[in-house]
């Protein structure tokens, strides 16, 4: 996973060439003139209204908080024709209420982003591994910097901020959870440990770091890490861990952590040329308890 990612972008149309403009005012490939503070502030609130308009009253608060200047409706009309020219005529709407950004969700990398995820739980479900990690890779792409930093004094803006970047830090136990189902546990062997360093209060993030650890052979190592967070979460939260941490710790000592998941296509084709059961055959499934 390379350097911190953030802001949502949205793609710029600008001539025959497409950029990206954040609202941090970032670029991929520069086109046309670059927008300043406040166009970046009101393009930010916009993002965070989403389907819904915003009126002068909110984008102006977004932009000044409670006290914006004696001119603040003529400066928020001018930011909104600066970003028209940017993302073309017709990315922001004029309504009765006020303005709405008018783009597809896919040219929203804040939106974007919850897409690929929501494709990528799909994929795990299927029993796609390898696809799924690709598509959340393709999500944590997307970030640069901090999210929304441009109205992160804006109550809306400060929320939205909040869910994104508990969102990314969803994505990246995602990423681990898809990497070990598609057998990369020596891959992510390190960067499950950096994860669980970075957010050790964070139970799932021990789980995955201890899974992949056994599944490297260092049965040792993944118990010593589940005492870490047992003592982490009793000195600084005062509580026990959860059913999964203890259920792992279980499945660990007993030498029962399942193996790698195979994919759905895979169970199809095995049931497919699977024999006919033997007469008095039950069909259960072999013993064993599958800890995640």
């Amino acid at each position: 996973m390379g350097r911190t990612r953030g802001s949502p972008p949205v793609r710029e149309r600008s001539g025959p060439c497409a950029s990206r403009v954040t609202p941090s005012g970032e670029r991929e490939r520069g086109v046309g003139s670059r927008l300043g503070p406040r166009d970046r502030s009101v393009l930010a609130a916009l993002v965070v209204g989403g389907d819904e308009a915003l009126t002068l009253d909110q984008l102006a608060e977004a932009v000044w908080g409670a006290e914006p200047p004696v001119s603040w409706r003529k400066v928020v009309h001018g930011c909104v024709a600066r970003l028209r020219r940017a993302l073309g005529p017709g990315s922001v709407e004029t309504v009765a209420t006020g303005y709405r950004l008018a783009v597809a969700a896919d040219e929203i990398d804040a939106r974007r982003f919850g897409l690929l995820l929501r494709r990528c739980r799909e994929q795990l479900d299927l029993g796609a591994p390898d696809r799924a990690l690709f598509l959340v890779d393709e999500a944590l792409a997307l970030w640069r910097g901090r999210p929304l930093a441009d109205v992160e004094s804006w109550e809306p803006g400060r929320t939205e901020a909040g869910r994104l970047t508990e969102s990314r830090l969803d994505a990246q136990e995602l990423r681990l959870e898809a990497a070990l189902r598609a057998g990369r546990h020596v891959e992510i062997l390190a960067e499950a440990q950096a994860r669980a360093d970075e957010a050790p209060l964070r139970e799932r993030r021990w789980a995955l770091l201890a899974r992949a650890q056994y599944r490297c052979g260092q049965q040792s190592e993944s118990l010593a890490s589940l005492r870490r967070v047992r003592a982490l979460l009793h000195a600084e939260l005062g509580v026990d861990p959860g059913a999964e941490l203890v259920g792992l710790e279980r499945a660990i000592l007993r030498h029962r952590v399942a193996a790698r998941r195979r994919s759905g296509a895979g169970q199809a084709a095995r049931r497919r040329r699977a024999p006919g059961r033997r007469p008095g055959s039950t069909g259960r499934p072999r013993a064993g308890t599958r800890a995640r």
